[in-house]
């Protein structure tokens, strides 16, 4: 079905037989290095020998998801022995499906088919689940559905990086058009020779389109080039894995091309007719000819945009990292101490036959603050069950999130209890018949003292013992949902660790070394939670970075355009500030007189920009269900921070001017 290719090996025969594998190139080259590996065996979880019967080609990276072992499904059997009866269960969720349709057969048709048969074969309970189709191309980009193999993201993200690309081009191309535009009188004497000699108005836009082409090609070699050196400085900023791919694809590189002559085309148009619009005689005239007052609103309406444009990109690079780290401080509160995870595969009987020695010999160790069980992390717990209480309206049905963890869990992650107690080894009544449930589970069971109430799953054999603060164990975007939580410290997937932050290293080889002498079968293998955090946001996490990144060149490119422009106003007006000088103007004065034009632009951009800006971001924290406040303050610090930019590049132009000898400019007149 995914036409893995086999470098050695029958495609057709080699996952038969139970206990088969086959492994990757790089998979071969690590353990059977400068060996033939066909035939060979790899053990398994220090239980299970596979036998190795072919080699594939390295999965590429922008696959739907990455692996280097593929083992025959019929293994299952042998390697999880009692648990692999839930392979023939409806309700069992443990695997993905994929379904290959013919080529005549119709989507939509079919999932109507497939729901309809699976309905009548699943339990009542689960009778309002819905089934649906997903074609394998839209997975990675089809948001974030639990459960999915490799870490997705969202189309949305790829309009958003689009869509600011775009305003960047729309930066430069106003900026070529107001610096083409404000040279007019520049080159006026040669459009002016030209006209005479015999050019009529065809020929002068053939001239200025051909300069803006030229001028676009140049430019988008260049960018070719710089991009090729900066591409892994970029990638190590944003935190992708892009590759320099657009000079082998020719379907890229053809649309970005035509891309790079429709920019050629609208930059040049305009400029182009203003400048060939004008008749001779206008050109020699002394003093301002026709039109100047048309094209000077010309170029201030680029930079009104260009501006507009950079506050709103101010705008979202701020209230984009606010909301990042609201999501981790929320989600991991305020922990003083780092904390290790690991995680313990079902076949280490070693490491969970002996827990209790591997935790007490590492509370000896200085070092380290705390230690703890559980069946899932706090920052993305899966399982779930629909639950039984007192006082249940009949055929009411909510399904719970299920945690199983050891007394030490909620203490060690700071999760505060709003009454009642913790779990305690001497309470026998805790293991498996007392719950802790969390404040949206009390809100939706609509129980005003849960603290006794019976609660269970399949029937009320347990007793609500406590309740604690709503944390988040789902992604932010979504509400938080009702979480049950019991003692059963036997059924581990992860151990937290709360190590000292001074003392890391010492703590991590001490970790290291008592695993080793428990499960020496078992490689060591950890994360840190703040790590599983950022993996479930590494999605928001790149549009921040890349939100920041673009909005630093936006404000460049706006500044540079800026600077353009006041440099060509000082230049026509320079024989009047020698004058004003002579007659006795400050500095200060002419500055203002230079400035006063630009400033008033300015605040006409913040005019349109922050309400702008208010409504983009809102849209996009209307996806998170906890969100940060938009207070006023980031709007003034981002208006603030481009009247900076603005004022600094203003200034250099006026205050050059303004301090300039007038006799250099009036020697002449």
């Amino acid at each position: 079905m995914f036409s893995t290719p086999l470098f050695e090996g029958q495609a057709e025969t080699a996952l038969n037989q139970p206990l088969s594998v086959v492994i990757s190139e790089r998979a071969a080259g690590k353990y059977f290095s400068g060996e033939n590996s066909l035939g060979k065996l790899l053990r398994y979880n220090d239980k299970f020998d596979f036998q190795v019967t072919g080699i594939f080609k390295n999965v590429p990276e922008n696959s739907h998801f990455t692996y280097d072992f593929l083992a025959s499904f019929q293994s299952l059997l042998t390697t999880q022995g009692e648990n692999a009866v839930y392979m023939d269960r409806w309700t069992s969720m443990n695997y993905q499906t994929y379904i290959q349709l013919r080529e005549e057969a119709n989507p939509l048709e079919f999932e109507k088919v497939m729901e309809k048969y699976l309905v009548e074969n699943t339990p009542e309970h689960m009778k309002d689940y819905h089934y649906f189709l997903q074609p394998l191309t839209k997975i990675h980009l089809g948001g974030f559905i639990p459960g999915e193999l490799a870490q997705n993201s969202h189309m949305k993200y790829i309009y958003i990086f689009a869509g600011i690309a775009l305003l960047i081009i729309i930066i430069t191309c106003f900026n070529y058009i107001n610096l083409s535009t404000a040279c007019f009188s520049i080159r006026a004497g040669e459009i002016n020779t030209r006209k005479v000699v015999g050019a009529n108005r065809k020929h002068l836009i053939q001239q200025f389109m051909i300069e803006a082409f030229l001028t676009t090609l140049i430019a988008f070699i260049l960018a070719v080039i710089l991009l090729y050196f900066l591409m892994p400085l970029v990638n190590a900023m944003i935190g992708t894995g892009i590759k320099f791919v657009l000079l082998k694809k020719t379907n890229i590189l053809a649309g970005v091309i035509a891309l790079v002559c429709v920019i050629g085309f609208l930059s040049a148009y305009y400029p182009a007719l203003l400048m060939s619009s004008y008749k001779s005689i206008s050109h020699l005239k002394s003093g301002k000819f026709a039109g100047d007052k048309r094209s000077g609103l010309s170029r201030n309406i680029p930079v009104v945009v260009q501006f507009v444009i950079s506050i709103v990109l101010i705008v979202s690079a701020i209230t984009i990292h606010r909301q990042i780290n609201f999501i981790m401080e929320r989600n991991l509160g305020l922990l003083n101490d780092p904390i290790m995870t690991l995680r313990v595969v079902d076949d280490n009987e070693e490491i969970k036959k002996n827990m209790d020695v591997f935790a007490a010999e590492l509370k000896k160790e200085t070092a380290i603050r705390g230690i703890s069980v559980s069946s899932w992390l706090p920052a993305n717990i899966r399982s779930g069950n629909f639950a039984l209480w007192d006082g249940q309206k009949e055929g009411q049905r909510i399904l719970f999130h299920n945690l199983r963890a050891d007394k030490n869990f909620l203490g060690l992650y700071g999760i505060s209890f709003i009454e009642g107690r913790n779990f305690s080894k001497d309470i026998p009544s805790d293991r498996n018949k007392e719950y802790i449930v969390n404040e949206t589970a009390v809100r939706l069971m609509q129980m005003e003292s849960p603290i006794g109430k019976s609660f269970g799953y399949g029937q009320k054999d347990g007793v609500i013992i406590g309740v604690v603060k709503d944390f988040h164990f789902v992604p932010i975007n979504q509400r938080i949902k009702p979480l049950a939580i019991r003692l059963d410290p036997q059924d581990m997937r992860y151990i937290s660790i709360k190590i000292d932050s001074q003392h890391m290293s010492r703590a991590i080889r001490s970790i290291e070394k008592k695993w080793k002498d428990i499960s020496p079968g078992f490689a060591f293998e950890y994360s840190f939670i703040d790590e599983e955090v950022e993996a479930l946001y590494r999605s928001e996490e790149r549009l921040s970075r890349a939100v920041t990144l673009f909005t630093y060149i936006a404000l460049f490119l706006a500044s540079l355009g800026l600077f353009g422009l006041v440099m060509f106003s000082v230049e026509r007006r320079i024989k009047e500030i020698g004058v004003r000088k002579v007659l006795g103007a400050r500095i200060i004065d002419i500055v203002a007189l230079l400035s006063k034009d630009f400033v008033r632009l300015m605040l006409l951009a913040n005019f349109f920009a922050l309400p702008l800006a208010y409504i983009l971001i809102n849209k996009w924290l209307q996806s998170f269900a906890y969100r940060i406040d938009l207070g006023i303050w980031i709007f003034i610090v981002s208006g603030m921070a481009a009247l900076l930019a603005s004022f600094l590049t203003i200034s250099f132009q006026t205050i050059k001017a303004a301090t300039a000898n007038p006799v250099e400019s009036l020697r002449y007149e």
